[in-house]
């Protein structure tokens, strides 16, 4: 038997082996540009450096836009399992016994500052202020009021004295009206400012224990309550929310951020298995197509 036969799928191996071998290295390799006399050497960078901005953007917009896109989020964020998790949350809360006692006020100076809260506090004031003054104007209340004062007068007084009164009233009738209009336009909004203000810093100093324990006492049920509030939010608010994350612009940006050795890293990690089968493939197809070089 003539051994040098053999050469031929042995070369044909060495040479498929470090084909793919070299071919892969110039993957990720070299990792910058090189120059001769200001002209860049060919193949330098390596290819995925040298692509690294194109790959960023087509990972990103694959990513969501079909593996993390909208419907995945909101099929993930109101499956059974979260919801159940909420429920879970929200009973073993109301359940638990308070290591220490605070008022609403504290939690959100505590999340917001004293600065910001203060600024929440004075436009929750006036909004609620201005739409109870805004539904006050409009209600023709001083209209009511007048009408309301002749039908008591009408039903608490007899003869002539009702004759009278109900004849006096009417006659003054439109100052009535006038007269609470004019006090309305002049003072009601701060007096329905001063009612407003009274009635949140009273909820916002209600204690931890006291809202646990009426809602404990109550036939509501606070888990379902916060549910279906959860459930709007991620129906009617995602969309808006995901923009403002800006998904893709996140990834595309930490791509383009990573240095070359970096991203080597991370995609061996990923494929380093499948890479090593190429490589070993390439030795194989060499050996073989040598076999077949010797019956040519």
């Amino acid at each position: 038997m003539d051994y040098r036969l053999l050469l031929h799928p042995l070369v044909g191996s060495v040479i498929g082996y470090v084909t793919n071998f070299i071919a892969i290295k110039m993957l990720f390799r070299p990792r910058r540009a090189y120059y001769i006399l200001y002209h860049r050497i060919p193949f330098t960078p390596g290819i995925i450096p040298k692509n690294q901005a194109r790959l960023a953007s087509g990972t990103a917009r694959a990513i969501t836009h079909s593996l993390l896109d909208q419907q995945t989020f909101e099929n993930t964020l109101l499956s059974e399992d979260i919801l159940l998790q909420i429920k879970e949350n929200v009973d073993n809360l109301l359940k638990s016994n308070p290591n220490e006692e605070f008022s609403i006020q504290d939690v959100l100076i505590s999340n917001l500052d004293e600065e910001n809260y203060i600024k929440l506090y004075d436009e929750i004031n006036k909004t609620l202020t201005n739409n109870i003054y805004k539904t006050l104007l409009n209600s023709n209340i001083s209209e009511i009021i007048a009408d309301k004062s002749i039908d008591i007068i009408e039903n608490n007084t007899k003869g002539l004295t009702k004759t009278i009164s109900k004849s006096l009233v009417k006659h003054h009738s439109y100052e009535i009206k006038k007269g609470i209009d004019n006090y309305i336009e002049n003072n009601g909004e701060e007096v329905i400012k001063n009612i407003v203000s009274n009635e949140i810093t009273k909820y916002l100093s209600t204690s931890n224990i006291t809202i646990k324990d009426y809602l404990n006492n109550s036939s509501i049920d606070i888990s379902t309550i916060v549910i279906s509030i959860y459930k709007n939010i991620i129906k009617t608010k995602l969309a808006s929310i995901l923009d403002a994350i800006n998904l893709q612009g996140m990834i595309e940006n930490r791509i383009n951020s990573m240095e070359p050795i970096e991203m080597e890293r991370l995609i061996l990690s990923v494929i380093n298995k499948e890479l090593k089968a190429l490589i070993n493939l390439g030795a194989i197809i060499g050996f073989v197509i040598g076999i077949i070089n010797i019956f040519i």
